[in-house]
């Protein structure tokens, strides 16, 4: 067990708050690498939209891992993970997550991470439909408008599969 105490103390005004005194405890086993956790902004797309792909590293402990460089800017060699799309015809993802879609069709985001020498797989469906925008509609909640006044814009947008989507949270302000 190892325990440090800080010099300082927190301020009793507000403001950011440290604690006087961290402790540090020994596990009995090291955690092992358990699973891939993943999150995507949107599991279908249109044509021609982009969403962002993301992932977690799960230990049996419960803590999820965040894959990162050392302070040094380099690797950590402990831990490797590549993603790849499964067909680069239907979407592409960059190494950063960004996902673009490129065509209707079904594939999947292929994970392999490795931490400590334990190695884990996941696959992760992402559907690209051939929907695409019809027309948009916009209307006011009034016929007039004057400098200062404000106005709630009702939208809605169609798809040509009929589907329909609308915003009433917008305000305009002259």
């Amino acid at each position: 067990t190892v325990t440090l105490r800080s010099t300082d103390t927190a301020s009793p005004r507000g403001g950011y708050h440290y604690p006087g005194q961290m402790t540090f405890r020994g596990v009995a086993e090291k955690p092992e690498f358990t699973r891939i956790t993943s999150t995507l902004s949107k599991t279908e797309l249109c044509v021609g939209e982009t969403a962002d792909f993301s992932y977690g590293l799960l230990m049996s402990d419960g803590y999820e891992l965040i894959a990162h460089a050392l302070a040094t800017g380099e690797a950590d060699p402990e831990v490797q993970v590549s993603f790849e799309s499964s067909n680069t015809g239907v979407f592409t993802i960059d190494a950063k997550g960004k996902i673009r879609s490129v065509a209707p069709g079904e594939a999947q985001i292929n994970v392999t991470a490795t931490v400590t020498g334990v190695t884990k797989t996941a696959a992760v469906p992402l559907t690209v439909n051939n929907k695409v925008l019809d027309r948009v509609e916009l209307a006011l909640d009034r016929e007039e408008l004057s400098v200062t006044q404000k106005a709630k814009v009702l939208v809605r947008a169609y798809l040509n599969d009929g589907s329909e989507f609308s915003s009433d949270d917008l305000v305009i302000e002259l």
